[in-house]
């Protein structure tokens, strides 16, 4: 069976919208860049972990990712048509490592089960089923689950994570029951590896929950079946979900594009002269993101229809601004530039590589300790810029108090004479 329409990863969006997976019903789910960068780390870590591999090993190999979804190595014959190729850089393998060796630590004495296949039919009722979970380890008395995050986006947090515990209440059903049932996330690029631990009567209450969920989520699919018209309004609910759990649904779904009007209608913004309540001004700005994103699906559908062919009233397609100019062949130029002996530095520009450059060298050791710590002592770096965060946000508010940016105007003795 392909991917689970009620699978782990999208699991906020079906528990709280139980009309979306009847929504995206037939629309195309095309992968990105950085999904595809993604599935490259995958693909590293989990070969490094099934091979017991040296990093040495995997350093300047490229991995290809097929149309078909498969992945492996490009050293390998294989005739079908390539989706994205991934160069294996010190970068990647830097970030891979810091899972691998994590996962050793976790594993312990434990078995490990790596890209596992786990039934979810028993916990979401969908059958036949199945979710891939990153590793498992089975203890004596603990269960773990463990998934990479390799983008650099938000912070994934591990509590009460849906996606963790389908995956978990799935290694329950195919390895048994242990007292301890341990999750844990990796995001090595961003320094994040939270981790959440439920004894096991709590995550089986939870899966009761995520069972009705998603029986409520599948009766909505069997009613609408291919007729979105059909859906009940209430069982769409627009939140964080449509584009944290990348909905496809989302330039077409009525109950998200109401409430993006609803929020962007002039009717709806105050006289800036009058007070305003803090609710109504936190609830605009908790949906700025949906908004935009809301946006970027409305223009990605507009494109998507006018590429193939099909007309959309008021809108057509145009040659967009040239790219930059570059040169056509610059190692034949080069040569040719240099048989004509023009001075280097007119054809050369010469930067002073940057600190993160020179740290990867150190790191590789083409810098040796000593130069490296010399060399550090020259790095400076900028205060971020204050910026607008969620109060979720794990980094500390920024203490303002307007009276510190004046000077103190008081009237002075001379200034009062003047006056």
């Amino acid at each position: 069976m392909g991917h689970a329409t009620f699978s782990p990863s999208g699991a906020a969006k079906w528990i709280n919208c139980p009309g979306s997976a009847a929504m995206e019903q037939g629309l195309p789910n095309p992968s990105s860049k950085f999904a595809d960068e993604g599935t490259a780390a995958h693909f590293l870590a989990s070969t490094w972990l099934e091979e017991n591999g040296k990093a040495r090993h995997y350093i300047d190999k490229s991995i290809v990712i097929y149309t078909d979804e498969t992945v492996d190595f490009a050293d390998k014959t294989v005739d079908k048509p390539i989706r994205s190729t991934w160069k294996v850089t010190e970068d990647m393998l830097q970030h891979v490592q810091r899972y691998t060796d994590n996962i050793g630590h976790y594993r312990g004495n434990g078995e490990l089960y790596i890209e596992q296949r786990l039934p979810l039919e028993q916990v979401t009722g969908e059958t036949k089923a199945y979710g891939t979970a990153d590793a498992v380890v089975v203890k004596e008395n603990e269960l773990q689950v463990h998934d990479l995050k390799y983008g650099r986006g938000i912070d994934v947090d591990a509590k009460d994570n849906l996606q963790l515990i389908i995956y978990a209440l799935a290694a329950i059903v195919k390895y048994g029951p242990k007292n301890n049932i341990r999750m844990v996330i990796h995001q090595p690029r961003k320094n994040n590896f939270p981790e959440f631990t439920l004894t096991i009567d709590q995550i089986l209450e939870r899966g009761k929950v995520i069972h009705e969920a998603a029986l409520d989520a599948n009766d909505e699919l069997d009613f609408a079946n291919t007729d979105r018209s059909k859906i009940h309004t209430e069982k769409l609910v627009p939140g964080a979900w449509c584009r944290n759990n990348f909905c496809r649904a989302r330039s077409i779904c009525p109950a998200l594009t109401g409430k993006v009007l609803e929020t962007v209608s002039l009717n709806d913004f105050e006289d800036l002269t009058t007070q305003k309540t803090e609710p109504s001004l936190s609830q605009k700005m908790a949906m700025i993101p949906i908004i935009e994103d809301w946006c970027k699906a409305v223009r990605g559908q507009v494109e998507a229809k006018l590429f193939t062919g099909e007309d959309v009233l008021g809108w057509k397609l145009v040659q967009g601004k040239k790219g930059n100019r570059k040169w056509a062949d610059s190692e034949s130029l080069e040569k040719d530039m240099l048989a004509m002996r023009i001075t280097h530095r007119y054809i050369y520009d010469y930067k002073l590589a940057s600190p993160t450059t020179l740290e990867k060298h150190a790191n590789a050791g083409n810098v040796n300790g000593p130069q490296w710590v010399k060399i550090k002592q020259h790095i400076t770096q900028a205060e971020g810029v204050p910026s607008v965060a969620p109060s979720s946000d794990k980094r500390p508010a920024i203490s303002v108090n307007p009276r510190d940016d004046f000077d103190d105007v008081a009237v002075t003795d001379v200034l009062r004479g003047l006056i």
